[in-house]
């Protein structure tokens, strides 16, 4: 082998040591808008038409929001009668959708009276509600992907996942563990189970108080199997400040989670945290609560309790 040719060999892997850090690009972080009366956006679903359907802890109503428009603006879809304010959202069979709802009680912190609404955006209504009695605080939502009309649903206060079937209308704890509670912590908000996905067979969830990020295997049914295994903490979590919130994932398997008082992060699945907007000290993101990914696989809406929606798009 010519001397030149060792030179060309060795330039090259210089070159591809180098390329992947000069490739690393920050994403585009734009707020697209925000709703009026500081209206507390808990949660959304992206649409299959790219529109948000968004619940907050404001009223009960439900709006969409055409994130494409020029002047993105909160249109109102219908107002679901029993609850006073809105948790979880995820889609159904036939252009349905399963929103938890509930009203706050006298504890503060506390919430009562929770319940699953069933909407249709073909004519803009509410097409049934089913009770959900002894859970303390039903927050977020997934659909089993084999049984689009059963639902899971992450009971915060009671440490629990609570099963539905939207069609019998019976509701069951499917799992409680002590991974879902807010263990003995004593300052901040004492939230447990906060977001709740299923991917590949597992079912990921994210712990508020605990700050952990998790999952456990599932079956087609939503019956636990196995035991559970965190796969990040949050750092900063003893102040009780620091909380996990909801997510969503990349093609990759990536987590991206919505982390309060200010961040979004990313969570590969062998666990390396890293910060990708926001961060303590910062005001891009204000008390994020949701995240989830346009179809396009590179734009990620987040919003926030302080009425924020906001685009981060990912130059990949």
């Amino acid at each position: 082998m010519t001397r030149r040719l060792l030179s060309l060999l060795a330039l090259g892997y210089s070159l591809s040591l180098a390329s992947p850090t000069q490739a690393v690009r920050a994403p585009k972080v734009t707020e697209l808008l925000k709703f009026p009366n500081a209206t507390r956006i808990e949660n959304f679903n992206v649409l299959p038409n790219g529109h948000l359907l968004v619940t907050t802890l404001s009223s009960s109503d439900v709006f969409t929001v055409d994130p494409d428009a020029p002047s993105p603006q909160p249109e109102k879809v219908v107002t679901l009668e029993g609850s006073k304010l809105l948790f979880g959202v995820t889609p159904l069979a036939n252009g349905l959708y399963a929103i938890s709802g509930g009203a706050a009680s006298a504890i503060p912190n506390r919430y009562e009276d929770s319940k699953i609404h069933i909407i249709s955006l073909a004519s803009k209504s509410a097409i049934d509600s089913i009770s959900v009695p002894d859970v303390e605080f039903l927050n977020g939502l997934v659909t089993l992907p084999k049984r689009p009309h059963v639902i899971l649903g992450a009971d915060s206060f009671g440490g629990r996942i609570v099963r539905i079937d939207t069609h019998t209308r019976e509701t069951t704890i499917a799992w409680a563990h002590e991974s879902l509670g807010w263990g003995t912590n004593s300052t901040g908000f004492q939230l447990g189970v906060n977001g709740i996905r299923i991917r590949d067979g597992y079912l990921y969830f994210s712990n508020a108080r605990l700050g952990t990020f998790s999952r456990i295997r599932i079956d087609d049914d939503g019956k636990i199997i196995g035991k559970p295994k965190v796969i990040a903490y949050l750092p900063g979590l003893e102040d009780g400040a620091h909380l996990f919130d909801d997510f969503d994932f990349d093609r990759e398997g990536n987590a991206y989670v919505t982390a309060h008082p200010s961040s979004l992060v990313k969570i590969t699945p062998g666990g390396k945290l890293t910060t990708v907007v926001g961060g303590d000290g910062t005001t891009t993101l204000s008390a994020p609560t949701s995240a989830g990914f346009a179809k396009d696989g590179r734009t990620l809406y987040v919003t926030s309790m302080t009425a924020q929606v906001v685009k981060v798009v990912f130059p990949w």
